[in-house]
């Protein structure tokens, strides 16, 4: 793992080779520039400033304190790669976006969390906001929309080891499949190990994910394809995640028998007018000879017996049509 961030080792790199006169305030800037606007206190030394000019700059509005240890340079304007920043700089020299954030950051899930979650191979302790997980010795991190960030192996593990909710790493593992074609299962599963947290929860995963998964749209979507899995031996197919049938997209279509399932959430098919869109998506695709059925999360969470048994039949009625 390289031992300092890599705009500090360009910048010394750049001043090595052009036998740069700048000032030592201008490097400071070109450096923040790298790091959506904040310089750790351990990398103004490397870059000539000492802790006198430090101090000026402080008195002088320049330089923010944001975090202890990490200062905003020139403004304190928060933004999502800022935070990120300071919480990798705070962690020290080495540091990435691990765990949940890594996952997130990456694409891999949804919702970054309450908190930013770094690890390091320093002894550092956690600060508001940010969760710094230490002795991570041994591991590569790479540079993801700008920002230090563990392998995807170890975002898997790390993510693996902060949720008990094993269809979101499942999803998580099927969004990787979705994004590049393929899940390189072996370098996952060599991220696991004896006595590392997260590892029995993401071989589970391993064993048992589809990637059609990475195609959900929403927790809604996640349980049904679950729901379907685990029937596939009672004659539940796995379906199709938001299809396109003509110029409609259906939240799961099963397309060896003409059927189409949409599940209805309370935020998107409350009002009249989205009552209105549901009926007329219907009737377009009933024009298509396809059969619609309409769960919403209470049937599928408190009465799965019903919808299991609704959906078999709708499956062999379709069969019969077709034969």
């Amino acid at each position: 793992m390289p031992g300092d961030t890599g705009a500090v080792a360009r910048e010394l790199r750049r001043i090595r080779s052009e036998g740069s006169n700048e000032s030592c305030k201008v490097r400071v800037a070109r450096v923040a520039n790298r790091q959506a606007g904040r310089v750790a206190t351990y990398q103004f030394a490397r870059l000539g400033a000492g802790r006198s000019s430090i101090h000026d700059w402080v008195a002088a509005g320049y330089l923010h304190e944001v975090m202890p240890r990490v200062y905003g340079v020139g403004h304190v304007a928060s933004s999502r790669e800022a935070d990120l920043w300071a919480a990798v700089l705070y962690a020290g020299p080495g540091a990435a976006l691990s765990h949940l954030t890594a996952a997130w950051w990456r694409g891999l899930v949804a919702f970054p969390g309450s908190a930013i979650h770094v690890s390091t191979a320093r002894s550092c302790i956690s600060a508001p906001g940010v969760i710094v997980h230490g002795r991570w010795t041994d591991h590569d991190r790479v540079i993801v929309r700008g920002v230090p960030t563990a392998t995807v192996a170890d975002s898997l593990l790390g993510l693996a080891a902060c949720t008990p909710d094993l269809v979101l790493v499942r999803k998580a593992l099927a969004r990787i499949e979705y994004a590049h074609g393929t899940l390189d299962v072996a370098s996952v599963r060599a991220a696991c190990g004896r006595g590392r947290a997260g590892s029995a929860r993401l071989n589970l995963a391993l064993a048992d994910y589809d990637a059609g998964l990475g195609d959900a749209n929403g927790p809604l979507e996640d349980d049904f394809f679950v729901f379907c899995k685990r029937r596939v031996r009672k004659g539940v197919p796995i379906p199709q995640l938001n299809a396109r049938i003509g110029d409609v997209i259906v939240d799961a279509y099963f397309p060896d028998h003409g059927l189409v399932v949409e599940l209805d959430g309370d935020a998107n098919h409350r009002t009249p007018v989205q009552r209105r869109r549901d009926r007329r998506r219907e009737a377009i695709l009933r024009s298509h000879g396809l059969e619609v059925l309409r769960y919403d999360w209470v049937l599928l969470k408190r009465e799965p017996e019903l919808v299991e048994a609704d959906l078999l039949r709708a499956l062999a009625r379709r069969r019969m049509r077709e034969s």
